[in-house]
């Protein structure tokens, strides 16, 4: 748990938070079977998994921290299946932290590519 709120994504400006925002949705279409079902600039969230389903479900929130425009992305994922999941949700969280972490926007308006 220490490593996943170390490498917790944090973003300080419009334009970086815009980078890693488009960065998550890019992570979310790569690394997950269910499509997106609600996509604003504050939540991120695909279709919940069939019951009894290992499939993962994927919530992404962006989140104030300060009032002067500093936000962490969060990603929550689950399963609807008692004995177990495809992925591990912690696995599958670092995994995301690690990609969506180190996204700046290196030209104006143009996020760096994962």
């Amino acid at each position: 748990m220490k490593e996943y709120r170390a490498t917790t994504p944090v973003c300080s400006s419009r334009r970086q938070c815009d980078a890693m925002w488009a960065a998550s949705e890019r992570w979310i279409l790569r690394n997950s079977v269910m499509k997106i079902e609600f996509l604003s600039d504050e939540v991120l969230k695909t279709f919940s998994p069939p019951r009894s389903s290992p499939l993962l479900g994927i919530k992404v929130t962006k989140k104030p921290i300060t009032p002067d425009g500093h936000f962490q992305i969060l990603i929550d994922t689950w399963c609807n299946n008692p004995f177990g999941c495809h992925s591990d949700f912690y696995e599958e969280a670092l995994n995301f932290n690690r990609t969506v972490g180190p996204i700046r926007s290196n030209l104006p308006g143009v996020p760096t590519q994962l």
